[in-house]
């Protein structure tokens, strides 16, 4: 009778592995948004007068600094900047810019949960709160009114 409790304990190590992974299913989920890419944001002539494309980049710096975010790499119209907090987590976005418009793209990310799934990629939402937080900073630079509460730390994760 010895079969009997050891295939008891198999059995019931058996269902505690499956029901951890159930149930942490949800809670990995629970980690992890939607990754979309903000649509590009207009900038309007401040004053009756429009910014020059070198206004526009420089604002976007000085917002990406004032957030932590380096200037990596630099092409006419495109920057890109990167965020490390802590040394544990990284994003890398780019930013394609003119003097009319500019636009915030993922690039890549460490320890940031990105994956692609089958409806799409999704990534932790702390990065969409960096992203919200260094769009709301350029904005304050390029003098366009942010919604409340899109100000946000790096350093949240």
């Amino acid at each position: 009778m010895k079969t009997f409790p050891m295939l008891f304990r198999v059995t019931l190590a058996t269902i505690a592995v499956t029901a951890m992974a159930v149930l942490a299913t949800p809670a990995q989920a629970g980690r992890s948004a939607p990754l979309v890419n903000p649509p590009a944001v207009a900038i309007p002539a401040s004053a009756g007068k429009a910014l020059t494309e070198v206004e526009v980049r420089d604002a976007i710096v000085k917002g990406g600094a004032a957030k932590t975010w380096m200037l990596k790499s630099e092409q006419p119209g495109r920057l890109v900047l990167a965020v490390d907090v802590r040394s544990r987590h990284a994003a890398e976005v780019a930013i394609t810019y003119d003097a009319k418009s500019y636009r915030v793209e993922y690039l890549s990310s460490v320890n940031l949960n990105y994956r692609k799934t089958e409806t799409g990629e999704v990534i932790h939402p702390t990065y969409l709160r960096w992203i919200k937080g260094l769009m709301a900073e350029i904005n304050k630079g390029l003098g366009i009114q942010s919604a409340p509460g899109e100000t946000s730390d790096v350093d949240e994760l």
